[in-house]
């Protein structure tokens, strides 16, 4: 995710992750969860750029991941947030 070498993609987080999954401090899941057999991980990137050559590079080399873990993975753009308080829960 760091394709350009500049430190613009900060934080990513698992968009599709149910609400009430919690994290332990740190960072990691407590409890496994499990998406539909067919359904994509949609992964948000906090500073990724769509046509950036970071985005280039994530979109040339997704295929190793989707083949790892079966299932379609999505990469997008997600909001910055500056404040842990302004992070959805799931995100903490």
């Amino acid at each position: 995710m760091d394709a350009e070498h500049n430190g613009r993609v900060r934080r990513l987080r698992i968009e599709n992750l149910p609400a009430q999954t919690k994290q332990r401090s740190n960072g990691f899941l407590g409890k496994p969860f499990a998406l539909a057999k067919n359904e994509a991980l949609i992964i948000g990137a906090e500073g990724y750029v769509e046509g950036s050559a970071t985005a280039r590079a994530v979109a040339a080399e997704r295929y190793l991941l989707e083949t790892v873990l079966k299932r379609p993975v999505i990469v997008k753009a997600a909001p910055v947030f500056r404040h842990p308080a302004q992070m959805p829960l799931h995100s903490r």
